[in-house]
């Protein structure tokens, strides 16, 4: 998958947005995307976004973000995990410049 692509959401509105990750679930039979549009929230964290899609070509998804409560969790799942393997791999790499210095 591109890193940035074309999303048509529910009611036809279209944008590019860059494509955070993907992923096919065996359990629903759906593919998901995560992806942002570069907004913040009121705490200016960086807003993502997340639904099932079908691929159109190879530059536009349709994406459906209307998720049951199970499809969020599983998101969120997986989101938890991506953000603490960062957070390990960060804080490895300190420690080996520490060590290094």
């Amino acid at each position: 998958m591109k890193k940035v692509m074309t999303l048509i959401d529910e009611e036809n509105h279209s944008d590019k947005y860059e494509i955070f990750c993907s992923f096919d679930s065996d359990m629903t039979g759906r593919s998901y995307v995560i992806y942002t549009g570069y907004y913040e929230n009121d705490k200016g964290q960086l807003v993502l976004n997340a639904g099932y899609y079908e691929q159109i070509d190879e530059d536009t998804l349709k994406i459906n973000r209307n998720l049951t409560h199970e499809e969020n969790q599983m998101i969120s799942d997986i989101m938890k995990n991506i953000f603490e393997q960062a957070e390990k791999m960060d804080k490895e790499k300190k420690e080996q410049k520490k060590n290094e210095d």
